[in-house]
């Protein structure tokens, strides 16, 4: 079954994200919600229930009061129950996300991020689109096959750290980052730092300060991130895809990407994020 982003009821509270009632006021525990239509970024909300929200097609870009990151096909985002996020999804992009109830997952990881779904989790995610996580009533099967996808989940978080990118509240970074991730091609730090009104010294100390990493290493980041999705979702080379990103050489590309992704940009492009079996 399919169901559109409007299908959900929206519990909305002034100083804090909405809060989006998947179940639409069922009791259900855990269940499956698959979206596919037209682009659309999201307000920023929160639900009650854990998230992994698994991209079948297309790029999925989510940004939470933690981080922010982009998807590709065959990665998952993984957003705790509680925590704030904005969500943008492409024009052909379709996503299952897997909601469970705290009940079922005490998560290693108290922040979201992207995971990497081995091929068990991923049959699995699609298995569960037949309890769709608003339906009226549960039965002895679904809560069994949850309670089982739980404890893999469990296991497969606990094995690996999310991967994202820190966000700020601070107004001047975050337009400096902003600025950053738009112009990954031929960006500076001055640049950057210029976009948001202040001095590359002023830029390299507050990113220290809010992000805990350098400039360079976020914008590093945000390239391999990027490079990902555009591996998964364009027809560019690997040449092509490193260029658009930033980086001077495929070489020098390649072995960022290895260092980060654990294989190749080939290798990538072929078999997405997925882990072994």
């Amino acid at each position: 079954m399919t169901f559109s982003a409007q299908t959900a009821t929206i519990l909305s509270c002034a100083d804090t994200p909405a809060l989006v009632d998947m179940r639409q006021g069922g009791t259900c525990t855990a269940g499956a919600f698959v979206y596919e239509g037209q682009r659309v970024t999201t307000a920023r909300h929160a639900h009650d229930l854990h998230q992994l929200e698994y991209v079948v097609q297309g790029v999925l870009e989510v940004e939470t009061d933690a981080g922010a990151y982009v998807l590709s096909e065959r990665q998952a985002a993984w957003i705790p129950a509680g925590l704030g996020h904005i969500s943008t999804i492409d024009t052909r992009a379709r996503s299952v996300s897997i909601f469970l109830h705290p009940i079922h997952l005490q998560p290693a990881h108290s922040g979201a991020g992207i995971v990497m779904v081995s091929p068990l989790i991923r049959q699995m995610i699609m298995y569960a689109c037949r309890w769709p996580i608003d339906r009226d009533s549960s039965d002895p099967l679904a809560d069994t096959y949850f309670r089982c996808f739980a404890e893999l989940l469990a296991e497969l978080l606990g094995s690996q750290s999310p991967f994202s990118l820190p966000t700020t509240t601070h107004p001047q970074l975050g337009a400096a980052l902003k600025h950053t991730r738009n112009a990954l091609a031929s960006i500076t730090i001055d640049d950057a730092a210029a976009a948001a009104g202040m001095s590359p010294r002023s830029l390299r100390r507050l990113c220290h300060r809010e992000l805990q990493m350098t400039w360079r290493d976020y914008t590093q980041q945000a390239r391999l991130m990027r490079a990902a999705a555009l591996l998964a979702d364009s027809e560019l080379s690997v040449l092509q895809v490193a260029t658009r990103v930033g980086f001077d050489s495929a070489s020098s590309f390649t072995r960022a990407f290895r260092s980060a992704w654990g294989r190749p940009p080939s290798a990538y492009r072929r078999h997405g994020s997925e882990l072994p079996a």
